[in-house]
């Protein structure tokens, strides 16, 4: 199993994955090594902090403290630096004094090896969202000069071996990593698929009141139909793809407004014939008025273009 793959394991700090850390004697995405480590220095926590950030904001990492990188060597740490770093609140209480949100899933683990005990800390990657430095640090060294560590606003990613400040190559790494994270949540919230025969009307009641029923519109070409925001509804649609572009229209005139669940579950009981008699808009709209009324997306969302699909979740999870 590669360290990667440890990542995202039952138990991310077992033995064996530990084991692993030690053997692989290089610094890379995922690995950072520390020779030592004192937790009397605000300094270091300031760049603990940082390397925490990083690797939470990319797809996570080891910190291994204890070890000398070049050339590979296992130091070995104090029993007291040991005994402070393998209680996970106090790291949380350090790296959380700057960045929101704030860490609550790092763990640490005391490893003892041949030659001393080391520190191992697991940063889990956060998939839905990103740390952010909310708070000014400096550091002020013994003769009086001053560093700025973090300031507001900056965010640091992991690339290669090495922490840095975000550039727009990588928001944009984050903002994918974002939509992939919510495609996959969106597909696991589906608690069933419902199969119906393609001529029949799968129609949904609410659960906790059965006497609900849906207000219907009745369409007519009499030509003293009643209008509707402003439209004169005139010509029933003759077949679904016109009644979905009249779904359009009228939510380009009224952003709030969405078709009925029913009429909905109909459209996706025969998305398999649709699909291929819409466009790419239409595809869209339904992607957006599925995820509204809580009906399986997944399969309109993968024809969605990227972008557009970024923009939809965003506007479902604000509203």
């Amino acid at each position: 199993m590669a360290i990667k793959d440890n990542l995202s394991a039952a138990d991310p700090l077992s033995n064996e994955a530990l084991q692993k850390l030690i053997a692989y004697k290089e610094e890379d995405l995922y690995v950072d090594y520390k020779e030592s480590f004192d937790h009397k220095n605000n300094k270091q926590w300031l760049e603990i902090t940082k390397d925490v950030m990083a690797f939470a904001n990319t797809q996570g990492g080891y910190i291994v403290i204890g070890v000398r990188h070049k050339p590979f060597i296992v130091i070995g740490l104090e029993d007291s630096i040991v005994d402070f770093l393998a209680e996970t609140n106090n790291i949380l209480q350090k790296v959380n004094r700057y960045i929101s949100p704030s860490f609550t899933n790092i763990r640490t683990k005391k490893y003892k090896t041949e030659d001393g005990n080391i520190v191992v800390i697991h940063i889990p990657e956060s998939k839905g969202r990103t740390h952010i430095v909310v708070k000014e640090a400096s550091y002020k060294y013994p003769d009086g000069r001053t560093e700025m560590v973090l300031r507001p606003g900056m965010i640091y990613v992991r690339r290669s071996a090495t922490n840095n400040v975000m550039t727009p190559d990588d928001l944009e790494f984050i903002l994918a990593r974002r939509l992939d994270y919510y495609k996959e949540s969106l597909f696991n919230r589906i608690s069933r698929v419902v199969q119906a025969p393609i001529e029949h009307e799968l129609v949904f009641l609410d659960a906790n009141d059965v006497s609900k029923r849906a207000k219907g519109i009745r369409i007519s070409d009499d030509p003293d139909a009643t209008e509707v925001k402003g439209l004169n509804i005139a010509v029933p649609p003759k077949n679904d793809q016109q009644e979905i572009a009249g779904w359009i229209a009228m939510r380009a005139r009224n952003e709030r407004f969405s078709p009925g669940s029913e009429r909905l579950w109909y459209i996706y009981s025969n998305r398999l014939t649709l699909k291929d008699t819409l466009t790419d808009d239409q595809i869209a709209e339904l992607m957006r008025f599925n995820l509204l009324n809580n009906i399986p997306t997944f399969y309109w969302m993968q024809f969605v273009d990227d972008e557009k699909c970024k923009n939809i979740i965003k506007e479902w999870r604000y509203n």
